[in-house]
C-alpha cells in the first residue's frame, strides 16, 4: 500500500480511504465514551453500589437482631411468671430499644436511599432494592402500629396477670411478622446487590 494513502481504523480493522494529495493526511480520533449518558455516571454507579452494600449490611444486622429476640429472648420470657416477666421487661426493654430503634431506622433509611440511587430504574437490581426498602418499611412500621403501645403497657405495670400472658402471646406473634419482613428485606437486598453491574 503506498505510504500517502490514508487509512481509517474501524471495528472491522483498517480501511483504505480514497487517495488524497500527498500534502494532506487524515487523523481519526474516537469520541470520548460516556458512562450512563453522564460524565459522572461511573461515580454515581459507585455511590449506588456503596449505598446498596451498606443497606444490605444494616438490614442483615436488623434481621439477625430480630431473629435473636424471636428465638432466644421471647422463649425465655414465656418461661417466666407474669409478674417476673413484667419486672424483667420494665427493667431491660429500654436497653433493647436503645439498640433496635436506631438500627431499624438506619437500616430502613439506607434501604430507601439505596433503592432511589440505583439506575436504570426498572433494572433487576433496582426492583430487588425497592422491594427490600418496602419490606424494611413494613418491618419497622410495626413499631408505631403496635409495639410502641404494647411495650408501654407491658413496662408500665398496668396489666393484670392474665392480661400480661395474653399480651406477651400477641407480642410474640407481631414480632414474628416483623422478623419475617426483616428477613425478606435482607434477602431482597442480597438479590439486589448481586445484580448490580
Amino acid at each position: 500500500m503506498p505510504p500517502n494513502e490514508p487509512l481509517q481504523l474501524t471495528a472491522a480493522g483498517l480501511v483504505q480511504l480514497a487517495p488524497l494529495p500527498p500534502s494532506r493526511f487524515v487523523v481519526v480520533c474516537p469520541a470520548r465514551p460516556q458512562v450512563s449518558g453522564h460524565p459522572l455516571g461511573s461515580q454515581e454507579s459507585r455511590l449506588a453500589s456503596v449505598l446498596a452494600y451498606l443497606a444490605t449490611a444494616a438490614l442483615g444486622l436488623l434481621a439477625g437482631a430480630m431473629l435473636l429476640i424471636a428465638l432466644a429472648i421471647v422463649p425465655f420470657w414465656v418461661t417466666l411468671e407474669p409478674i417476673e416477666f413484667a419486672r424483667w421487661f420494665r427493667t431491660y426493654s429500654p436497653l433493647l430499644g436503645r439498640v433496635m430503634l436506631p438500627l431499624g431506622a438506619s437500616a430502613t433509611l439506607l434501604a430507601v436511599i439505596a433503592a432511589s440511587f440505583v439506575r436504570p430504574v426498572f433494572s433487576a437490581a433496582s426492583c430487588w432494592l425497592v422491594s427490600a426498602a418496602a419490606l424494611a418499611v413494613a418491618a419497622v412500621g410495626t413499631y408505631p402500629l403496635y409495639f410502641s403501645s404494647s411495650n408501654a403497657a407491658l413496662a408500665g405495670g398496668r396489666l393484670e396477670e392474665g392480661q400480661v400472658s395474653a399480651e406477651l402471646l400477641r407480642w410474640r406473634t407481631w414480632h414474628w411478622v416483623r422478623t419475617v419482613a426483616g428477613l425478606l428485606a435482607f434477602l431482597a437486598a442480597l438479590c439486589g446487590v448481586s445484580r448490580l453491574s
